[in-house]
């Protein structure tokens, strides 16, 4: 049964330079009107539509998909505590748009603790979202299993850990209706942080877990199914010296191929995406071949698991890719942030693999004179990107992020050629 009663978020529209405050009674806020403005005032590329809400603390946007029907929800966390406040206390949030960017509702989930949602897909009868909570459970955090109905309203939510910190980043629709949460475990050891899977039924209930790992760290952020499976990505190692770790595992769970890929620096797993033959393209930012600050890497496998090649791209300034996403033509699009060339702070870095894995030569930019980031991206039918993630732009609620949802035509990115190097490692 639900342990949490759906709340609205903050409803804020406009261009990035209005605020409105964070509502917190209605249970779902009426749409508005869409701006039709740039997002940039320095004019590093100009959004169809974007749209900002959260607090007067830190607020991201952390997963965005473009349901069957052409609508985009949009999963993060929004702190409860406003100002100044070190220590956060997140809810988790979720939001559905229209195509043309109108707010169709806007929820608010969690309890007193630290809630916060990683990943969601859409289900035969509503939606799911995974996370992460402390709100209650065995102890620390719990992988967090969210159902709703199509309209964000709670069906039902379940937790599921051990005496440590267990966390859902990603999540898996089978062909059966069941769910595969996949993210990292504790476990009830001191050993360090395994892979953690859990698959439930379309209610639920718990089929089975599995955790895999060694001694150190290993985490897995993204997951989708393959033929036989599914396939994760993340890291392994240590923290500050990750290696990149991608792995399948069959539909029991247990492992069928792992490869890591690293060098000397941190390389760090962020994005993963599957093309139209099977392919699957690993996305990161590294250390390490030649990297100046941080590069950003592509890592394209085949269905068994062979490293068929692998690129890096980047300019003298710090490069770092956050999301990926398959477009039409089987290129994969990177997004992330950059401070390489942009109108000021970190911008969000736009980058692009052709179909066989090379990096088109060029890194787009797209920004305010603010810090700006993009955690996540999403492809739709006509082509447009749909990127979520924060921005610090002034008049949002607050001196600290703000959720950050933008749909942008990729002809409107700002490109640079110039500096940009692209080096085949593999």
């Amino acid at each position: 049964m639900s342990k949490a009663t759906s709340k609205s978020i903050a409803s804020r529209w406009l261009a990035l330079s209005l605020v409105f405050p964070l509502a917190t009674g209605a249970q779902q806020l009426q749409p508005a009107d869409t701006a039709r403005a740039p997002f940039s005032p320095a004019g590093l590329g100009r959004a169809a539509w974007t749209w900002t809400g959260g607090s007067e603390n830190t607020d991201w946007i952390t997963r965005v998909i473009v349901a069957k029907d052409g609508s985009i929800v949009a999963v993060g966390f929004v702190n409860r505590i406003d100002g100044g406040s070190t220590t956060p206390e997140w809810d988790a949030v979720a939001m559905r748009f229209a195509p043309d960017g109108r707010l169709i509702w806007n929820r608010r989930y969690g309890g007193a603790g630290l809630d916060a949602f990683w990943d969601v897909k859409e289900t035969r009868d509503g939606l799911a979202f995974t996370g992460f909570s402390v709100s209650s459970g065995a102890g620390g955090n719990d992988a967090w299993l969210v159902l709703a109905d199509s309209s964000g309203n709670t069906r039902s939510e379940h937790r599921y850990g051990g005496s440590g910190d267990d966390r859902g980043t990603a999540l898996v629709s089978a062909a059966n209706g069941d769910l595969l949460i996949v993210g990292e475990t504790e476990g009830d050891s001191t050993r360090g942080r395994d892979v953690f899977i859990v698959r439930v039924d379309s209610t639920g209930n718990e089929k089975w877990r599995r955790a895999h790992g060694g001694t150190g760290v290993d985490r897995a952020f993204y997951a989708l199914p393959v033929s036989g499976g599914i396939v994760l990505a993340g890291v392994t190692g240590a923290v500050g010296a990750y290696d990149i770790l991608t792995m399948k595992v069959d539909d029991s769970g247990e492992i069928v191929w792992r490869q890591v890929a690293g060098a000397e620096g941190n390389d760090a797993n962020h994005g993963m995406n599957v093309l139209p033959d099977g392919r699957i393209m690993v996305g990161g930012y590294s250390q390490s071949w030649g990297a100046t600050v941080h590069d950003v890497v592509a890592l394209t496998y085949s269905p068994d698991g062979e490293l068929l090649r692998q690129e890096m791209i980047g300019m003298p300034g710090d490069d770092r890719v956050m999301g990926t996403a398959t477009d039409s033509a089987g290129g994969t699009w990177f997004t992330g942030y950059t401070r390489s060339d942009g109108s000021g702070g970190w911008d969000i870095m736009m980058a692009r693999a052709r179909p066989d894995g090379s990096f088109e030569p060029w890194l787009g930019a797209i920004g305010t004179a603010f810090d700006d980031n993009a955690y996540t991206i999403a492809t739709a039918s006509n082509g447009d990107l749909i990127i979520g993630g924060y921005t610090n732009a002034p008049g949002g609620a607050g001196s600290r992020s703000d959720l950050l949802v933008m749909r942008i035509d990729p002809r409107e990115i700002t490109r640079k050629t110039d500096g940009v190097v692209v080096r085949r490692i593999k």
